[in-house]
């Protein structure tokens, strides 16, 4: 009975070292702007959203020679306008309803965040979707002055289906939703005959 009380057996511990834990994998400097851009975005959104435009047509015009030309033409326009349709529908400014909106748009689970860091992950996917509509669009053929707008809107809405897949799957969904159903109809008798289809 004593035997169990006395054994004291010698145990080998190895205590991490801080030199041989692995580091975390640097910040890239794809993170770093985006980190930057999402903080932006939300002090452009914050109030009555005045400095959302602005922010969005620099985020543009950050792509390059190519972005800085497209917002002088028909295709910047519809890029702004679609942009600022898909800011206004992801993103939470100020409202616990619009956090979660947009949390669905972008598929993200936020439980157990807080309100500031809810909103910052929404800025940063935003941004990401943001980004990769604007490099889709531009990259879709040639920004002329002579384009017309019907051309750019198309263009325009092949980019953000495409941006929308990848980044926020919702949006696709909700934007299916709020369409309406189109046609003429008028009922004849018990029968309704569709019109225009």
């Amino acid at each position: 009975m004593n035997r169990l009380l006395d054994y004291l057996p010698e145990l080998d511990i190895a205590f991490p070292s801080a030199a041989a834990a692995p580091a975390a994998p640097p910040p890239t400097q794809e993170t770093d702007a985006e980190m930057t851009y999402g903080a932006e975005l939300l002090e452009a959104g914050a109030g009555n959203g005045a400095g959302l435009a602005p922010f969005l047509a620099g985020l543009v015009a950050r792509s390059g020679a190519a972005g800085r030309a497209a917002l002088r033409v028909p295709l910047g326009r519809a890029l702004m306008s679609a942009l600022l349709q898909a800011a206004t529908a992801a993103m939470p400014f100020g409202s616990k309803a619009a956090q979660q909106r947009g949390a669905a748009i972008f598929g993200l689970e936020l439980e157990g965040l807080s309100p500031e860091d809810k909103e910052f992950a929404l800025a940063r996917h935003f941004i990401r979707l943001a980004r990769e509509l604007i490099n889709s669009t531009l990259a879709s053929g040639p920004v002329g002055p002579d384009g017309n707008m019907a051309d750019a809107e198309s263009r325009v809405q092949a980019a953000l289906a495409q941006a929308a897949r990848k980044h926020a799957p919702g949006l696709l969904h909700s934007a299916a939703q709020q369409e309406p159903a189109r046609g003429r109809w008028q009922r004849s008798g018990k029968r309704i005959v569709v019109l225009n289809c």
